[in-house]
């Protein structure tokens, strides 16, 4: 069922479809986050996806890769760090409260390299990030850095800090994507995620 959009959220231009549940956790996000976003970010677009089960809807597991006006076709990204800080924001939001959404943001090509395992395909990194060994996590980003890649994509470096469940002892780690357009350029998608954990 569709929600109201630029009535309800005008200076984000968002366009939401999704169910009670789903518009609650993004209710949270949006007021946690929109102040920061509208002043960087004004094309900015979140979706998630619902699927029909017989004769009930039901908000799918996964959510739409981020949203965001890019460069032309063919070309490289004009606003690369824009796309790039605005990429980490909802990819470790969504780490940090379901990870199981995270699967939304990879497709079918996408590769993940964790630790140095190598996994590949939506579904297959979706189950890797669920299937991680700790029950909560919060992400602490320290430095963004973006460059514009052939074919139009984001190549994104990102440093920072993680505790899990309530630890009070940082984890340092360092995270790569690289992320590409979607068809018609609406949007991007993590075509490649490399994670390491950095020791000494």
């Amino acid at each position: 069922k569709a929600l109201p959009t630029s009535d309800t959220f005008p200076r984000m231009r968002v366009r939401i479809q999704l169910g009670l549940a789903a518009s609650i956790l993004l209710a949270s996000f949006l007021e946690a986050e929109a102040s920061p976003i509208v002043a960087r970010f004004s094309g900015l677009l979140l979706r998630t996806t619902i699927t029909s089960l017989g004769e009930h809807q039901k908000v799918a597991t996964q959510s739409l890769p981020l949203r965001l006006k890019g460069g032309a076709d063919g070309g490289q990204v004009a606003n690369f760090e824009e796309v790039g800080k605005a990429f980490v924001s909802h990819y470790y939001n969504i780490f940090d409260s379901n990870r199981a959404n995270l699967q939304g943001l990879y497709q079918d090509v996408s590769m993940l390299t964790f630790e140095g395992e190598k996994i590949q395909g939506a579904a297959a990194i979706g189950q890797k990030l669920t299937s991680l060994p700790f029950q909560t996590v919060k992400h602490e980003v320290i430095t963004v850095d973006s460059q514009p890649t052939g074919g139009n994509g984001v190549l994104v470096f990102v440093c920072g800090n993680l505790k899990v469940d309530g630890s009070e002892n940082p984890m340092k780690f360092s995270q790569v994507f690289c992320l590409m357009p979607l068809q018609g350029g609406q949007g991007y998608f993590c075509y490649n995620d490399v994670f390491r954990l950095n020791y000494g």
